[in-house]
Formats: C-alpha cells, structure tokens, sequence
C-alpha cells in the first residue's frame, strides 16, 4: 500500500522513499547473491553489484543526513508553534475584534475581543462564513473591495456589523492579505475596531455645530474671527450684511480690510501681527473705530474682543455692532441740548433752576438777570428766599418735592435790585439734570395784571352793562330731560336768532330754530364740560334769517364750589359772563345751569380755508426752495470733484454718479464729441439710457448739437425729434443739452424720463447750467492733460523727454528694487547722423529723427519707456527685462531700422544703421547714473568697435 503524502511534510515524504529504495537494493543484491551462489550469473553481474552496494552507501549516508534535518526541523516547527501560541494569547487580550478567514470567507481564527464585540463565542464562529455570521454591509461595492485587497494587499474603511444580539455597530476594518511561500493568496487577516460611540459623537459634534453655526448667523452683531496673523477665519450673516461682503470675499483676508485703525505699525511685534492684550489696548484707545463698506464708506462700530487659546494658536473673536444710528441719536441729542440752551437764554419768560434743599439758584436765563438786576455771577449765588417775600415754610411748600403735582402753580411777590416788589405768577416742575434732582420754575411778573384785576373789579357794574350790550353772543342754559332751557340771553343772541332777549327767555332750544341733532351736541358737550371741570367748545352750521351760519359754541357748568374747576381764559371768560347775569343767585344752585359763548365764525372759516389754500402754495414753494437749496449743493459738490479730477478718464467715470441724484426719476447720459468731430460717444450713462437713445451717433443726428441750444422731446410723433432719440412709448420725453466750452460743443447732457411733466422748466433750467460745469471741466481737464504732454513729450519725435526718463528710471528702479527684478536700458545713436545732416540737410535730419521715434515706439511693450536723451542719442527703458530679453529688443531695434526706407521732399535718403549700448540694472549700477552711464560706455564701445552693433556693457 502506498504511503498518503497529502498531509506529511516534504522531509518525512523523502525519508519514506528512501527507506523503499533501499528495501528494493537489499532484495535485488539478495536475489543476485543467490544466483551467483548457484553460478548462473556472469562475471559482468559482479561489477552491478558493487555498483549497487556504492548506490546504497550514499543513499544511507543522504538518509542519515536528512533525519538530522527533519529533527531539526521538527525543533524549530515546535518553537515556531509555542511562538504562535504566545502570539495568539497576545491577540486575545486585545480589544479590537482579530479574525482570519480564508479565500472562500470561512473563519478560521476568533480572538476573544472578537467574543467580546460581537457576542459569539469561539466555537459558534470557527468554521462559519463570515458574511452570514456578521450580515457584514458595505458602503461601496464588496467585488471593489476584494479586487483592492488583491492588489495593494490590503484595505480599510468603514462597514456595518450585526451582534448576536441583533444590533448593528459601525466598524473600522482593515483587511491585510497574507500570502504563502509561493506568493499566492492564502487568508485575509481582518482587525475590527467598533466606532459606534465614536460616530454618535461625531454626529453630535456635528449637530452641535449646525446648531452653531445657526447662532452666529442669527446674532444681529457681526462675529469676526482671526488668527495671530490677523487673517479672518470666520464671517458670519451679520457681518456680511454689516460690512457688504460675503464671507468668501473675506475668509483668508487681514482684518483691515474691515476696520479702519490708525498708527497700525506701532500695534506690530517681530513675531506676530496681532496680540490680545495689544488689540484690546487699540480698540480702546481709538475709542470710536470706523468700519469699512464694501462700496467704500466708512462707519462708527463698537467692538469688543475675546481670545481663545486653540492647539493651533489664539485665536481673537471680535464682536461689531454698526452704530451709526447711536451716534446719530447722540448727535441729535447734543443739537437738542445745545437748542435747549438757546431757547432757555433767549426765552422772554423769567426762568430759574433752583436746588430744591438749599432753595440755592443754579442757573437763570437773560430775562430773569434783566427783571431782577443783578449781575448772573451775584444772581447765582442768591437763594431764592433773597428774592421771595413768602416765608421759607410756605415757599417750600409750593416745591415740587412736597407737591404730588409734577407741575405747581402759585403766586408770590419779589423784591428786585431796585427795591421794587412785583407780583409773580410761578410754573415750578421737577427736572433732573446730570443725575442731580432741581425745580425748573417759570416766572410771570403779574403786577400789571394784579393791577387790572382791582380794576376790573371796580368796573364790574360796567361789565354787567357790557353782558347786554357786548356784539359777542353770551347768555345761560339749563339742561332740561332732553332740551336745552334758555334762562337768559343778551341782545346779540336774540338779534342773532331773530327775536328779543325777552322773547327768548324761558323757551326751549328746540323753539328758537335749533334742530334736534345740534340740541343733542349741546347737551352732549354741557355734559363734558361738567365732566372735567373744563370749558367745551364746538362748531356747527346754525339756520338763521339770514342763511346758514357757522358758530363757535363755548359751555361752562355754573357750580358753587368753582375752584374745582379748571382756571384758564376760556373759563374766566365765561364764568364772568354768569357772574354779570342777573339769574346768577343763590335759587340756581340746585339746577343744572350751564352759561356759553357763541361766536359768528363764518368770516373767519372762508378766511381759514383762504389761509389753507395759502399754506399748501407756501409748502409747495418752501418744497421747491428746499430742492433747489438741494441742487446747488450737489452742483458745488460735482463741480469741486470734477476739478480735482486728474484726468478725463476720471472724469467720465465720476461724473455719473454725480449727476444723477440731481435727476431722480430719470435716465441719462454725458455724450463726448470725437476729436475727428465726426462721432458722439457716451462717456457715461445711468438708469436706463440706451432704451430711449443710441449710444453712438453722429453730431447731426442731435438737433441739440445742431441748435447749439438745448433741445425738448416730448412726444415720439413729434417730427423735429433727434434722430439719436427712439420713443417707444408716447409718456417718455427727453432732453438734449449741448455742453459748450469757450464757444466750442464738447458733447450732449442727454436726460429721458417715462412719465410726462418731470423734465419740468426748473429741471431744464438746472441741466443747462449742469452741462456748462461739465463741458467747463472736460475743457479744463483736456487744457491741463495738453499741457502735462507738452511737458513730458518731445516735440519732434513725440517721444518722452529728458525729464521724464529721469523720474521714470528713479522710480522704475525702485520698484524693480522692491521686486527683486531688474531693469533693461538700450541707449542707442544714429551712426553717421551728422554726415547724414551734412548731405541732405537739418530738415531731412528731423525726417530721420522723426520716423526713428515712430519705429522705436512701433517695437517696444506697452510697459516700456522710449526717451529722446539728446540729439540723435535716444534710451529705452526695459522693466522687469532680463539681460537676454534687452539684448534681443535691441538686436531687433537695429535690425528692423535698416529696412525702413527714408523720404524727404520726394527725396529717397536711403537706409540708416544703428549703434546700441545695453545695460542692466542692477549689475551695471544702483543708480539711474551709474546705469545710464554703463549704456552710454557701451555705445561708444560699439561705435568703436565699426558701428551697426549691439554691446553689452561690462
């Protein structure tokens, strides 16, 4: 029977063959042995067998040697084994699930942390396909996977496992492909870290800062984040709609770009931008700090700061709140105080501030020095008791701090600088001021009027004459149920009604032509009278013999006790008027009496809505005096920025945003004359302008232009409208203003609107004199840029001069400097120039000179400077060119002038050649000198050298 080799080692399965072979040998030598004992083997059989006897010596020999390597063998698979067991007791103390499965996903090891996560005991997952155990879930497809593990030899990612229990974990799984000595895939080790806490706090932390997030975008102040750097790292909603930008625009920018600080360099350290203690120092010193608009403007904003210590760095987190309306409340405040104080000293009524324990006056206007006579200085160090005859108990008993009023009237007498006693009428309210609690009194010096009321007194028989007599209507009423009782009425009101005060008395209202709806308001208005204590008064339109008439109507309650009614003019009036009656007496007192005024105000209603009328015409005229007020602001603001404009391309990018707050509600353009004459172009537009007129036409096509006037379009089927101007609706009218300039049109102000009747008389007016500012500054502005050429220009080539180069080189080095570039400079002669002159003279000369400027400015950058140096030496200056590049520039310069052909009064003058000299900033010189002295050394070098050449300097 063969032996099985299918699960022996390689060494033992040898050792078997072995021992056969040598059976076999033994038996073969056996059988000769006897057949040559009988003789019937020949000779030749004798040599086999020693051959066989050699054969079997060797393979005990190699037998012998292969068991001491089996033994040794065995040794190290033992030591080996008992290595894995150690291992494999190390791996079940881990705590992250360690299985092997092999390539058909069967496991094959489990480690206890394996047990541990998963629930399943050893001997439950030995043996079991791995997917069906663990109902494993990918997030990518497993074929993927699988074809990575074989191809990089391992993977990791993130899958879903299901416990013994039915719960499912996420877990973090690396697969390593282990191979055996032939390379080939054996089995998968598989180690499972469970992150189902992890991922849960990761989706809290996330949700935490959603949740965030939705703080900072939903706090009103701006939260601004830097770092040490003072970069912004952090931009939230507020601050977007604060500052004008997105949190993209910013995010990565320096804080400066939001906040305006002055004397920044002295906030600056060697290691860091910023510091908190150093930014907090700056947000405090500064005091008010200014924000900085996308658009531009600036505006106050209070910060404050915190910072953060982070693994990263500190961090600095400032909170921005724009108070302009703060600083607008405040300032209004101020102008409110400071009209306070001007209407307090320019007051004609007395006003004192009194300290309310001491009575010592703190404070009195220009009157109240005028009525008493004393200097201010000596009038505030006075009590008011110095003043007051009353006795101090009973002065300070009117005090508001002992009155629950907050406003108390009464009457005193005063004794002034001259000795004089007057009598004051005295309005005192508690005020506080700066935290400090006074009485602010009014005072009234009544001494005259005291005077009249003893006069009055004494005339009163005369005014109960006057009650009858007087032209105004007056008398008493008594409420009866739902009527009105007359109890007595002076002439005026019987003549008014068309009877006799006798006629009248005791009949009711509804007897003498007043209708059941006005009898109902006199009750109603009697009623409120007795109500507040206070008079009340009403209008109506009466029925009288001579039409209707309007009526002013005053009732006042007759009552005993009248000094709870309230004492004002109206009630003094008419309480007299009761007092004078002759029904006044003591049998009254239980009637409902009620005494009343009317007063024939028909007059004074069509005076009233005269004035009305009046007032609007003066409202609209105060409106249009505003906007015109408004106007010429804005004009001297357009014409102040249009002159301090450099250029005319400055001005045309200005000049829009000027214009059109003079306009509202309309469109417009500034259109610029071509200096061909020939084209009139829009410069600048607002609103929308091209809807209602081309943006480039010919100055025909204006009638403006061609008028020299300006020019009204207020309908599309008007045939004399410009042909630039296209209505498409029959509201929209247009202006066309020419813009003249020393007798010169320089363009059209072009004004549209959609509606008609807004490019009124004073709005064609105001564009008149807006089109002369205009075409007055681009007149000065194309004087002034003429001018600055002519200066800079040389007259004959067109080239820069002498003056310019120098101040172009300084500054170019500079730059160059800063930059760590370098600066080309080609000087360059024309060879021969003065034969050239000799030959065909000085006009020629100029000729020459002339085309080389054109050529040289036709082969040089936009960026170059090309200067005539002096005579026929010309420089040009090459920024941030290299060696090589000048070289070529230069090479190409007295190439391509050989090809021009020269002409002078038709007269062929034939090619030129060129000597050029090259030198390089800096290594030629750190000075505009010391390098154009370096060209010119090489020019002369290579005039020498033959002419027609290119030298470098050394």
């Amino acid at each position: 029977m063969e032996p099985n080799y299918n699960h022996q080692p390689e060494e033992l399965q040898l050792l078997e063959k072995i021992v056969i072979q040598s059976g076999e040998l033994n038996q073969q030598l056996s059988v000769k042995e006897t057949l040559v004992a009988q003789g019937k083997v020949k000779p030749k059989l004798l040599a086999a067998k020693n051959q066989l006897e050699t054969q079997l010596a060797h393979s005990i020999l190699e037998l012998r040697q292969a068991y001491q390597e089996i033994q040794l063998q065995i040794i190290e698979n033992e030591r080996t084994q008992k290595l894995i067991e150690e291992q494999a007791e190390l791996l079940n103390l881990v705590h992250d699930a360690i299985l092997i499965r092999d390539l058909n996903n069967i496991i094959s090891f489990w480690n206890q942390g394996a047990e541990r996560m998963y629930g399943f005991p050893k001997y439950e997952a030995l043996a079991k396909s791995y997917h069906s155990l663990l109902r494993v879930q990918y997030s990518r497809p497993l074929s993927e996977i699988q074809a990575e593990v074989f191809q990089k030899g391992c993977w990791e990612g993130e899958v879903i496992h299901t416990k013994s229990d039915g719960t499912q974990i996420a877990v973090c799984s690396r697969w390593i492909l282990r191979k055996d000595a032939k390379n080939q895939p054996q089995e998968i080790i598989e180690i499972n870290k469970d992150i189902t806490v992890t991922k849960d706090t990761e989706e809290a932390l996330f949700a935490v800062g959603v949740r965030l997030a939705g703080i900072l975008d939903s706090a009103k102040d701006a939260i601004v984040s830097i770092d040490e750097q003072g970069k912004i790292t952090l931009f939230n909603q507020s601050a977007e709609k604060i500052f004008g930008y997105s949190a993209a625009e910013v995010l990565r920018k320096s804080i400066d770009l939001l906040i305006s600080f002055e004397s920044l360099e002295k906030y600056q350290s060697s290691n860091n931008f910023y510091n908190f203690i150093q930014l907090t120092k700056k947000l405090l010193e500064n005091g008010l700090v200014f924000g900085k608009h996308k658009n531009g403007s600036k505006f106050p904003i209070e910060a404050s700061v915190s910072q953060i210590e982070l693994v990263t760095g500190k961090v600095f987190t400032l909170i921005l709140r724009d108070i302009t309306q703060r600083v607008q409340a405040e300032e209004a405040l101020r102008q409110s105080e400071e009209i306070y104080r001007q209407m307090f000293q320019a007051n004609q009524a007395i006003m004192l501030i009194i300290e309310p324990v001491t009575g010592l006056i703190v404070d009195a206007n220009s009157a109240a020095y005028s009525f008493y006579g004393y200097h201010p200085d000596k009038l505030k160090q006075m009590k008011v008791t110095d003043l007051a005859l009353l006795p101090p108990e009973k002065l300070f008993a009117h005090s508001p701090q002992n009155n629950s009023e907050k406003q108390d009237c009464f009457y005193s007498r005063h004794r002034i600088a001259s000795g004089k006693i007057r009598d004051v009428e005295i309005y005192s309210s508690p005020i506080t001021r700066q935290g400090q609690e006074l009485v602010y009194s009014v005072i009234h010096d009544i001494t005259e009027r005291k005077q009249t009321e003893a006069a009055l007194h004494e005339d009163e028989l005369i005014l109960r004459s006057f009650y009858h007599s007087a032209p105004m209507m007056m008398g008493i009423i008594e409420i009866v149920d739902d009527n009105i009782l007359h109890i007595s009425d002076n002439a005026a009101t019987a003549e008014f009604f068309g009877t006799t005060p006798e006629a009248m008395q005791n009949q009711l209202a509804s007897d003498v032509s007043i209708s059941s709806q006005h009898i109902n308001t006199w009750i109603q208005h009697c009623y409120e009278s007795e109500k507040t204590g206070n008079p009340a008064c009403f209008e109506y339109q009466q029925n009288t013999s001579i039409g209707l008439r309007w009526v002013s109507v005053t009732v006042c309650p007759i009552q005993k006790e009248t000094s709870k009614l309230v004492r004002n003019k109206h009630y003094e009036l008419i309480l007299s008027v009761a007092k004078l009656t002759s029904k006044f007496s003591e049998s009254s007192v239980n009637k409902r009496l009620f005494c009343y005024l009317i007063e024939d105000i028909t007059d004074r209603k069509k005076s009233q809505e005269n004035l009305e009328k009046t007032n609007e015409k003066l409202t609209r005229w105060v409106k249009e005096l505003e906007a015109r007020n408004q106007e010429i602001i804005l004009l001297g603001e357009m014409s102040n920025i249009l002159q301090a404009c450099l250029t005319t391309e400055e001005a045309y990018n200005t000049v829009a945003q000027l214009i059109e707050p003079l306009f509202p509600n309309m469109s417009g353009a500034v259109f610029v004359i071509s200096n061909s004459k020939q084209l009139v172009s829009a410069v600048a537009s607002w609103g929308d302008a091209s809807a209602t007129t081309e943006m480039l036409f010919t100055p025909n096509e204006c009638w403006g232009l061609r008028r020299g006037r300006s020019h009204l379009m207020e309908s599309s089927h008007n045939p004399i409208n410009c042909k630039h101007s296209h209505h498409n609706s029959p509201n929209v009218e247009s202006l066309c203003v020419p813009m003249m300039a020393q007798g010169e049109a320089l363009g059209v102000l072009y004004l549209s609107a959609t509606e008609t009747g807004v490019i009124t008389q004073a709005k064609q007016q105001l564009a008149i004199t807006v089109a002369e500012q205009i075409a007055l500054a681009f007149a000065n502005l194309k004087l002034h840029e003429a001018l600055q050429q002519q200066s800079i220009r040389d007259p004959l080539t067109s080239l820069f001069n002498r003056r310019y180069l120098e101040e172009s080189l300084e500054r170019e080095m500079s730059r160059a400097q800063r930059k760590q570039q370098s600066v080309g400079i080609i000087m360059l002669d024309v060879d021969h120039f003065k034969r050239f002159n000799d030959t065909f003279g000085h006009d020629a000369g100029d000729t020459l000179l002339r085309e080389l400027g054109i050529f040289i400015k036709k082969n040089i950058r936009g960026s170059d400077i090309a200067c005539r140096f002096g005579g026929e030496e010309f420089l040009v200056i090459l920024p941030e060119a290299s060696l090589e590049v000048t070289m070529q520039r230069a090479e190409q310069i007295r190439e391509g002038i050989k090809h021009i052909n020269l002409h002078s009064r038709q007269q062929q003058l034939g090619t030129i050649t060129l000597s050029l000299g090259v030198a390089i900033f800096p290594e030629n010189g750190m000075t505009g000198e010391m390098v154009i002295q370096a060209a010119d050394s090489a020019l002369y070098q290579a005039k020498a050298q033959g002419r027609d050449r290119v030298i470098v300097a050394s």
